[in-house]
């Protein structure tokens, strides 16, 4: 990761990016910079005419100075009007990305107020994981290191992206969950991070084991976990920072930290894959540490399902009936739909113990929701308009984007079975193969303010973006944060 500082005095001159907007004025303080440097850019923008300066246009000068040479990128915002806080954070992971040749670059934002942001993006896009690479490539050791964000009021600018920086940790831990690799995060492994990283910001925390599972009669989530030799846990979070007699808001989460679709066994092809199909736990225990962090004004109780997936002589076999804590029978036809098993019990569990005044569960669930969104959209489930709507509004404020789907009582008879109460998939192969599974978990939450979220196509990167690169994204640690903090605090 790279070290971002604030400072109002140009260090190493070798490198510099330059925010204009489409007018060409440059920034408030730019005549910090070396007067070489400042006569060449002018003198640029006065006659060049194919610079545009349209948002995210760039031009490279490499221009003397006193001392030798300096490279100095010109960077458009565009129409000022127009900017934004996600636009503003693309361009900083831009810079970012663009500059990984020098070891410190100095970043002149056009306005002070867009440091924070131009800083945020910058950071998110540094993240690496690395740490089973034992030999480093030449080019890697002179990677960028440190960004210098040139501005004048420091003071008020180091409170202000205080806050920013904290939930940056959060969300490069979160990442990190996500990253690791499967044979080391196991259940207990996962539990124990948890434990770790959230107990010292003031959380309680509480671990079921098996034994406690059982007696409290979550077969859903045990059927799932007895194919391996890992021991499945439910990792329960308390954090009560608000009225100590208002109800807690309720965050559930999918932890298959490894998943092969047990005897449903899943194509050998991209399987490694399968080691982020607990992101949505992680980006539930995220955003507790991110609130927690913060200090937000808010009581919140989640509960994290932390099982793996595997094929075994004690696995359990398409056909079985399990009884979930609720009562209600699942007939399991395919091993590979687990989620939805885990998160039953998980989401009974939280409802019926704690009285939640909402609940919203995050899970990797179905590679249908994909065939429907892309990896654009999460698809958003809700028996609750309200809670829907405050959903996707900060979706697109955070730019985790969210898209409601339909729930409707012709997916519900798709689920019942013929020898139990409920199946765990459809009963028409391919058919709304996400709304069957969000009707579900649907019979586990009773009339609670509900809100599902299928991040499948969401937690991880195939590609690299401006502000994450490829690997685990940490998608709904911003959304969950912001959700709270604007709407339930």
């Amino acid at each position: 990761m790279v070290k971002v500082n604030f400072t109002n005095s140009v260090g190493n001159l070798d490198h510099s990016a330059v925010f204009v907007d489409d007018k060409l004025n440059l920034p408030e303080n730019f005549n910090i910079l070396d007067s070489h440097i400042v006569d060449e850019v002018k003198k640029f923008l006065k006659t060049q005419k194919d610079f545009k300066a349209q948002f995210g246009e760039m031009k490279y000068l490499t221009v003397p100075t006193k001392t030798g040479y300096a490279g100095i990128k010109i960077i458009s915002i565009g129409a000022a009007k127009e900017i934004t806080t996600s636009k503003l954070e693309k361009l900083g992971g831009r810079i970012c990305k663009l500059n990984q040749k020098f070891k410190e670059v100095n970043i002149l934002p056009l306005k002070q107020e867009h440091a924070t942001d131009l800083a945020f993006g910058f950071g998110l896009a540094s993240y690496d994981f690395n740490k089973y690479k034992t030999v480093k490539k030449p080019e890697e050791k002179k990677m960028l290191q440190a960004a210098h964000f040139i501005i004048k009021d420091l003071k008020q600018i180091e409170k202000d992206f205080d806050s920013k920086r904290k939930l940056q940790d959060a969300i490069f831990w979160t990442r990190d969950l996500v990253n690791e690799v499967p044979n080391v995060l196991n259940p207990e492994e996962y539990a124990k991070r948890i434990v770790n990283q959230l107990k010292p910001l003031g959380v309680d925390i509480e671990v079921l084991e098996e034994d406690k599972m059982r007696k409290l009669g979550m077969n859903a989530l045990l059927g799932v976990a007895q194919g391996s030799v890992n021991k499945p846990k439910l990792v329960v979070l308390k954090y009560n920072n608000a009225a100590k007699n208002s109800e807690p808001f309720a965050l559930v989460g999918k932890g298959v930290t490894f998943d092969t679709g047990g005897i449903s066994l899943k194509p050998a092809e991209k399987m490694h894959l399968m080691k982020y199909d607990m992101g949505g736990s992680a980006a539930v225990v995220g955003a507790v540490a991110a609130l927690a962090k913060l200090k937000a004004k808010v009581n919140i109780v989640a509960a994290v399902a932390l099982v793996e997936n595997m094929p075994d002589g004690k696995a359990q076999r398409p056909g079985d009936v399990v009884t979930t804590m609720s009562g209600q029978t699942v007939e399991v036809l395919n091993t590979d739909a687990e989620g939805r098993l885990i998160l039953a019990d998980a989401l009974w569990y939280i409802q019926d113990k704690f009285k939640p005044s909402h609940i919203v569960d995050l899970a990797t669930l179905t590679g249908a929701i994909v065939v429907s969104l892309g990896c654009s959209f999460s698809g958003c489930f809700s028996n609750n308009d309200k809670l829907a709507d405050k959903i996707i509004k900060t979706g697109k404020e955070v730019d985790e984007l969210v898209w409601r789907m339909p729930l409707h009582e012709d997916f519900e008879k798709m689920i019942i079975s013929e020898v139990a109460d409920w199946a765990n998939i459809g009963s028409v192969r391919g058919a709304a193969g996400s709304a069957t599974a969000a009707h579900f978990l649907e019979k586990f939450v009773n009339k609670t303010p509900w809100a599902h979220l299928d991040i499948a196509g969401m937690a991880w990167e195939h590609m690299g973006k401006d502000i994450c690169p490829k690997g685990a994204t940490a998608y709904g640690v911003r959304l969950l944060t912001k959700l709270l903090q604007d709407h339930y605090a």
